[in-house]
C-alpha cells in the first residue's frame, strides 16, 4: 500500500526559515552554526556580534534581535560636546535600536552546562519564526531589543 501524507500550512503562517530541532544538545558549533544562519536569513531583525574570545580563545558571540529600522538614540537628538571625529579612534555612534529597552537572555556561562544554550536557541526560534505571524512577537521585536 501506497499512502500519502499532506501537510497543509495555513494561510498566512510562514515556515521557518532556519529549522531547528531540540532532539539533542547544540554544543559549541551546533550553536554557532545556528547563529550565523539566521542571522543571514533575517538581516532586517538580527545582527551577530562577536564580543570577545573565550579562555579557550572561541569567539564569544551575542545574536541581537530587534526591528533594525526603527528605534531612535541619544546621539540624534542631543548635539555632543565631544563630537565624534574623522579618522579618530573614538565610541562609534549609536545604532537605533540600542535606544530601545533591552532584554539580555544569557546561556552558556560555563561550557558544561548546556541547557541555558538550549532554552537561549529556543527563545530566538520563537522570537523569528513568530516575528510577521504573531502580533505580540512582532510587536515585541518592533519595540525592544533582545540580545
Amino acid at each position: 500500500m501506497l499512502f500519502i501524507l499532506l501537510i497543509a500550512i495555513p494561510a498566512g503562517i510562514k515556515a521557518q526559515k532556519v529549522p531547528i530541532n531540540f532532539n539533542e544538545y547544540h554544543g559549541y558549533s551546533g550553536t554557532v552554526d545556528y547563529l550565523k544562519k539566521v542571522s543571514s536569513a533575517y538581516p532586517d531583525i538580527t545582527e551577530l556580534m562577536q564580543i570577545g574570545k573565550s579562555t579557550m580563545e572561541r569567539p564569544i558571540y551575542v545574536l541581537v534581535i530587534s526591528n533594525m529600522k526603527n528605534g531612535t538614540t541619544i546621539d540624534k537628538h542631543v548635539k555632543l560636546y565631544n563630537e565624534r571625529k574623522e579618522n579618530v579612534n573614538n565610541v562609534p555612534a549609536m545604532k537605533s535600536h540600542q535606544g530601545k529597552p533591552g532584554h539580555f537572555i544569557s546561556g552558556s556561562t560555563h561550557g558544561n552546562e548546556y541547557t541555558g544554550t538550549e532554552v537561549c536557541l529556543y527563545t530566538i526560534d520563537k522570537l523569528l519564526s513568530g516575528y510577521g505571524n504573531d502580533e505580540q512577537i512582532t510587536s515585541l521585536v518592533d519595540n525592544n531589543t533582545f540580545y
